[in-house]
């Protein structure tokens, strides 16, 4: 049991037997004294072709470079205002410091204030078919006038730097977040913000800076200032608070600029969420495409049966619960009837649910195999919980964590926020599951606030296939009221029909 606990305090890995490419792209804007506002554009990806050394080595010998092809294009209504393509090869160690399982990347572009549509393509020099697609909405703010503070960065990572690369600001190699969400248990708060003063002059200013809860009060000690140096027309600041005594909720991170007379001048808020229901089964898992990660597979190699029998009998209620209902996306239709009955009990059968995760695990895969496909499993739950939460609902319980626990991880996913007329929307693309080739979900966030998108359609057989879910998608500024009608017109700047050909 022991042995079992400490297992489960490691970050556990993402299993690259099943993984496809992931990208994420998080922009950040900064300023230039002199030649204005840009953009960086901080590229985190995962390629599924370089599963292990042997797989590379092969293709490597097969003349495949290790490497991916990128393509970046900011746009608006005009037409294409920024655009690049390049290869981005294999990280090393010194580019990366530590980050090895995962490529990064990053990217400035000098941009006039305004709003913008934002894509990154990321193919595979090694494989064309392991590729990735993002599209969303860019905005760049104006300075209008000084002093002026940026919107602070919320940090996966930084440390002290000499050096003068893309990644160092303020003295700092900074690698952004790619969302506001953390883990009370493990992480630290850190962020990073950059002060614009005027034109030499005796006015000095504070930077306050602090942590509120919902109510707008200051949590704890997280509240602190920084004296600013009036000879100084650009000055970094970066910050970093502990987590692992704050109650679980959204918060938010205040910056303000105050004057001689301690009057506001500027104000920045940055919002965040802190969760720890985000721990499953005792394990903490880390950021999607950042991170160090381990291999539980090797860790778990050789554990008894008795001891994992063991530890789902020392969970809580709660865990007990979790680890029935992530069970609903690959069990057949008579043990979801079973699996339903046994969640909605009150009050709970702790028996009789132990009973039937133990007896579904060894009726799958044979006592012999049963601890391995436990945790491989375990890691693709986890995996649903960062990717897929929303406040209210967990991961594999949401329509795209179900797919992706009962098919696996798509070959593409195509993630669209920005498209004229249209829902927020993410297209994935598989190319073969249960026989069927070329196989596509259509998901879609009808209320733009949440997390939750719902299956909009599927061309995969048992699935929700609706002959109107074009004019659904299309129906947030105009209403459809045709039945006959299954095609959406007139939409200017759509590219959902690229997104469906995977182009």
């Amino acid at each position: 049991m022991t042995k079992l606990l400490q297992v489960l305090c490691f970050v556990v890995a993402w299993i690259p037997a099943v993984s496809a490419m992931e990208l994420v792209c998080v922009p950040t804007q900064w300023r230039h004294p002199e030649s204005g506002p840009y953009v960086d554009l901080t590229l985190y990806l995962r390629p599924a072709g370089f599963k292990t050394t042997a797989d590379a080595l092969k293709r490597k010998s097969e003349g495949l470079e290790e490497a991916v092809r990128i393509e970046i294009m900011i746009y608006d209504h005009q037409g294409i205002r920024a655009f690049d393509k390049y290869v981005l090869r294999k990280p090393t160690l010194d580019s990366m410091q530590g980050y090895r399982s995962d490529w990064a990347d990053l990217k400035r572009f000098y941009m006039a204030p305004g709003r913008y549509g934002l894509e990154v393509r990321a193919i595979s020099m090694m494989d064309s078919l392991d590729k990735a697609v993002l599209s969303k909405e860019l905005v760049v703010d104006s300075v209008v006038t000084l002093p002026h503070v940026s919107q602070p960065v919320l940090l996966h990572d930084w440390q002290r730097s000499t050096s003068s690369s893309k990644w160092v600001r303020g003295g700092y190699r900074l690698l952004v977040k790619s969302d506001a969400i953390f883990q009370r248990r493990s992480d630290t708060l850190g962020f990073y913000s950059e002060v614009h003063l005027d034109s030499p002059r005796s006015s000095r200013y504070l930077l306050v800076y602090s942590l509120s809860d919902e109510q707008g009060q200051v949590v704890g000690s997280r509240q602190g200032y920084l004296r600013l140096d009036p000879a100084k027309p650009v000055q970094g600041f970066l910050g970093a608070w502990p987590l692992t005594d704050l109650a679980d909720g959204k918060y938010s991170l205040i910056l303000e600029l105050r004057d001689s007379a301690n009057s506001v001048v500027q104000r920045r808020i940055q919002p965040l969420e802190i969760w720890s229901a985000l721990v499953w089964a005792g394990a903490v898992p880390t950021d999607s495409l950042s991170g160090t990660h381990g291999n539980i597979q090797k860790v778990f190699e050789g554990l008894e049966l008795y001891e994992w029998e063991q530890y789902l009998n020392h969970l809580d209620p709660k865990g007990k619960r979790r680890q029935l209902a992530s069970l609903r996306p690959i069990c057949d239709p008579d043990q979801r009837l079973t699996l339903d009955r046994l969640n909605n009990q009150d009050p709970l059968d702790e028996t009789a649910i132990l009973y039937f995760i133990q007896y579904f695990w060894k009726q799958r895969f044979g006592p012999a195999q049963v601890v391995s496909q436990w945790s491989d499993y375990q890691q693709e739950v986890i995996k649903t919980l960062s990717l897929f939460s929303s406040r209210i609902t967990p991961g594999y319980e949401t329509e795209r964590g179900r797919v992706y626990l009962q098919y696996g991880p798509p070959n593409t996913r195509t993630i669209i926020d920005n498209e004229p007329s249209a829902f927020p929307y993410e297209v994935w693309w598989y190319y073969q599951i249960k026989g069927q080739r070329n196989v596509r979900f259509v998901f879609y966030n009808p209320d733009m606030v949440t997390n939750d998108y719902a299956l909009l359609h599927s061309d995969a057989f048992g699935e929700n296939s609706d002959p109107q879910w074009r004019l659904q998608l299309f129906s947030r500024t105009t209403p459809f009221q045709n039945l006959d009608n299954s095609l959406n017109r007139g939409h200017f700047g759509s590219h959902l029909d690229d997104h469906l050909r995977n182009q």
